[in-house]
């Protein structure tokens, strides 16, 4: 999104996005083999002091100016302040669009104005001549970091969900908010020529994630509590909805007291959080000889909803994430995967106890590690089971295929300029077998395969394989031991060159904790 420069697009695959074609190829004859990286070289997100700050002081001038907007509005277009603070964000209430469109090009305006005065970015100067200039020139794909392009951009792009979701929208009203902002920005808020890349991961990715967000801000709020454990509810959802507690706060709503909107559920979460050793084993990507680095890991499992015991009603009503961080040498933020059903209905079953499913969801996916860096924007459909095995305990079981709308992938010889990774569609497939009793997972086996074709980058195809066992045992007081070993293996298919293969298991003892007030239904 800032700053970009233009990859090479093959001529006979960028017509099929939309993109203007390249007149010119990579040689990959000329491409020197790639040097072996050290694990502690994988590329991480940018979280030094002074970028933390800068966007502290963007987001703080975003908040100030819809202060002012939404206190514009409240005069103009309603009843005084005082008299409106029984609102509530009821999904049900009356839906304000225009106030929504304004806050998502208000995100924009801020972030642009931020980045040209006080960064001094000369990609954010823009003007008439470089929107006619986009509009003449249309997309390309753009050069910027692969944490960049697949994380920060759908994170920016949960702040345009979250505009429409607290202004009354639902979820499918705040999509097109969504690739309304995301589109204004590409066109109109920089002077480089619009990436379609930025489109894809920022507009899809940003759905996934800022209706994450949204369940879970609207959990920790409690419209019914009062005093100080209100306001604390108040500023710890923040983080993850901001746009939802700024437009609460001048609404009144941190102090009104009323009912919760129906995606208020605390009691609808699993939480397992672990911390311990982590070992892993990177092949190399030329030579078959290990290198094992041991370092220290945070991961977190959230569980929102029973597929069998929620009803389908709205998108998301069911969804998961995973999270692993490991600081220092282990790679910084390793994995991040959001899924959430946008369709589910139960299928009869003749047997009694036993029960089964099919289901659309929407996938998020982001993983970093020395073997891959792969992220995906997908929908996925398939068949879920639960086979009653015990009174209290289970099996479930899942069957699902995927389309990957965009995914993008590093591997030696991708990537094209500056840029180190491969932009493309794909499809894949992925099964699960899960023991649990009581609603909480003891045993999870799982496999996954992905197959990602470069429509951007090194002329090649991709496939990316993930499996593994996580065990957890319950010791007393919510706590228990975590057993996770896992496999990646990432194959390149070249077209003009050797196929290479990469390998990468790791293997994680924690000590967790697990937080659940879901019962066995």
């Amino acid at each position: 999104m800032n700053g970009k420069s233009y990859a090479v697009l093959h001529g006979q695959t960028s017509i099929f996005w939309g993109c203007r074609p390249s007149r010119n190829r990579i040689d990959y004859s000329t491409v020197a083999s790639p040097r072996r990286l050290k694990y502690e070289e994988v590329a991480t997100l940018n979280t030094d002091g002074i970028g933390m700050v800068f966007r502290l002081m963007k987001w703080s001038l975003f908040a100030v100016m819809v202060l002012v907007l939404n206190a514009a509005v409240a005069q103009e277009d309603g009843p005084p302040l005082e008299a409106s603070v029984s609102i509530q964000s009821d999904p049900s209430t009356a839906s304000n669009v225009p106030l929504a469109v304004s806050q998502v090009l208000l995100i924009n305006l801020a972030v642009n104005r931020f980045d040209a005065g006080l960064l001094d970015k000369r990609w954010a100067r823009v003007d008439a001549s470089d929107w006619r200039k986009n509009f003449r020139d249309g997309w390309v794909w753009d050069e910027n970091s692969f944490a960049g392009n697949t994380f920060s951009h759908p994170f920016h792009g949960s702040m345009y969900f979250n505009a429409g979701r607290a202004n009354g929208l639902d979820y499918w009203e705040s999509v097109p908010l969504t690739l309304f902002g995301s589109w204004t920005w590409e066109y109109f808020g920089e002077t480089e020529q619009p990436s379609l890349n930025d489109f894809f991961m920022t507009s899809f990715g940003g759905v996934a994630i800022g209706e994450v967000f949204y369940r879970v801000g609207s959990s920790i709020r409690d419209n019914e509590a009062t005093g100080a454990q209100r306001l604390l509810r108040e500023v710890a959802a923040i983080p993850f909805d901001p746009i939802g507690g700024l437009n609460r706060f001048v609404r009144g709503q941190w102090a009104s007291v009323g009912p919760n909107p129906v995606e208020h559920s605390p009691k609808s979460f699993i939480l397992r959080v672990g911390a311990g050793p982590r070992v892993v084993a990177d092949s190399g990507f030329i030579d078959a000889k290990n290198t094992y680095s041991p370092s220290t890991t945070v991961e977190a499992d959230l569980q929102y909803g029973d597929p069998f015991g929620t009803r389908f009603t709205a998108p998301f009503d069911v969804f998961s994430v995973r999270l692993q961080v490991s600081p220092g040498g282990g790679g910084g933020l390793n994995e991040v995967q959001a899924s959430g059903r946008l369709f589910a209905t139960n299928l009869r079953s003749k047997r009694t106890g036993h029960r089964h499913g099919f289901a659309i969801n929407q996938r998020f996916d982001f993983l970093n590690n020395s073997a891959q860096r792969f992220s995906a924007q997908s929908i996925e459909l398939g068949f879920y089971s639960r086979w009653r095995v015990g009174r209290k305990s289970g099996i479930r079981t899942q069957l699902f295929v995927d389309g990957i709308l965009l995914g993008a992938v590093d591997a030696p010889f991708a990537g094209v300029g500056k840029r180190e990774y491969d932009f493309g569609p794909g499809v894949g497939y992925r099964i699960a077998c899960i023991y649990e009793r009581r609603g909480l997972r003891y045993v999870t086996m799982y496999f996954r395969s992905e197959l990602v074709h470069t429509v951007s980058g090194a002329a090649a195809n991709h496939n990316l394989n993930f499996g593994g066992i996580d065990i957890n045992i319950p010791i007393a007081f919510n706590l228990g031991l975590g057993l996770n070993t896992g496999y990646y293996r990432r194959t390149s298919y070249y077209k003009d060159r050797p196929n290479e293969v990469r390998d990468f298991p790791q293997s994680l003892l924690l000590l967790t904790w697990t937080g659940s007030a879901l019962p066995w239904k």
